[in-house]
């Protein structure tokens, strides 16, 4: 899995939001309980032991990255 590629199109898409309506939809969608990151976090138990561990990292990296990169579109949006 290309995890740059995945963040990318994921900021990517952040960026194109101008409500906070949109806004919490895409929260929901990516960061929820049902998100793409929840379903991300299921496959784990598909993995063999030896590749759980990186995996596990890049998507809590992906996590702490678009949770930053929400709170900073936010802001913006209620500036």
């Amino acid at each position: 899995m290309n995890w740059e590629q995945l963040k990318n199109d994921y900021i990517s898409q952040l960026a194109k939001i101008d409500s906070l309506e949109d806004l919490e939809q895409y929260r929901i969608a990516v960061l929820g309980k049902k998100g793409v990151l929840s379903e991300l976090m299921n496959q784990m138990r598909d993995l063999a032991v030896e590749e759980k561990k990186e995996f596990g990292k890049n998507v809590n990296l992906l996590k702490a990255e678009l949770e930053s990169a929400l709170a900073v579109k936010l802001q913006l949006l209620e500036a």
